[in-house]
Parts: C-alpha cells; sequence; structure tokens
C-alpha cells in the first residue's frame, strides 16, 4: 500500500519578461497543436510573440529544506 508525506513548499509564480525590457510577455488564448504543444505568448509593450510550452504566468512550487 502507498504511503504519504506531508511536506511543506514555497509558491510562486513566474514571469516572462520581453528582451524589449518593457513589458510582460502575455498569453494571447492561441496555442500550436505541435509536439509538444505551445502557447502564443505576446509583449504588453512592443507586441512582440513567442511561443512557450508553457503558459506565463504560472504557479511553481519548491520543496523548502
Amino acid at each position: 500500500m502507498a504511503k504519504f508525506q506531508e511536506v511543506e513548499v514555497k509558491v510562486f509564480r513566474e514571469h516572462a519578461h520581453c528582451d524589449c525590457g518593457k513589458g510582460e510577455l502575455l498569453p494571447t488564448g492561441s496555442m500550436l497543436m505541435s509536439d509538444p504543444p505551445t502557447f502564443q505568448h505576446r509583449c504588453a509593450s512592443c507586441g512582440h510573440a513567442e511561443q512557450f510550452p508553457d503558459r506565463y504566468p504560472r504557479i511553481i512550487t519548491r520543496t523548502v529544506q
């Protein structure tokens, strides 16, 4: 039978920032059905678009030691 254990974690919100240095890259709602799928993001300042395998901002957790 499986054993379960609780561990303390810290929660972080990870953002993607544009190379223009002014804007955050935000999801447009478009997704390419490639392998693996990618999500389109566009800079809120300059309009530059990039594809990522994850949607940003995203929530990540890290185990507290």
